[in-house]
């Protein structure tokens, strides 16, 4: 946290936002003030109170079915496959991720 304060900004206020290390920022703190990982924090504290069984970082293998397919462009072309000649990139999001992060995507 004391390096991150040092790193000069990528983009200047208001310019862009980068999503990536907020999340990440608010984990720490999360946890260093509550003694819990982000992702107990979370479920604690909005997930079970809310109801909300099916919310997490990752999916669990005996729920990917219920995770709808995600296709990505082809580098080369940039177009998009058809659910029938494409190949899902579902597969990654089932492994437990080593830290719980806002970031998009498998890790």
């Amino acid at each position: 946290m004391r390096r991150l304060g040092t790193l000069p900004l990528m983009y200047q206020p208001g310019e862009r936002w980068l999503y990536n290390v907020s999340g990440d920022v608010l984990g720490v703190l999360v946890a260093r003030v509550t003694g819990q990982s982000f992702e107990a924090f979370l479920r604690e504290r909005i997930f079970d109170p809310l109801g909300m069984k099916d919310t997490g970082f990752h999916v669990p293998a005996d729920k990917i079915h219920r995770l709808p397919p995600l296709y990505a462009p082809d580098p080369q072309t940039g177009k998009y496959p058809t659910p029938t000649s494409g190949t899902p990139l579902s597969k990654g999001w089932t492994p437990r991720p080593t830290r719980a992060t806002t970031a998009a995507g498998p890790r």
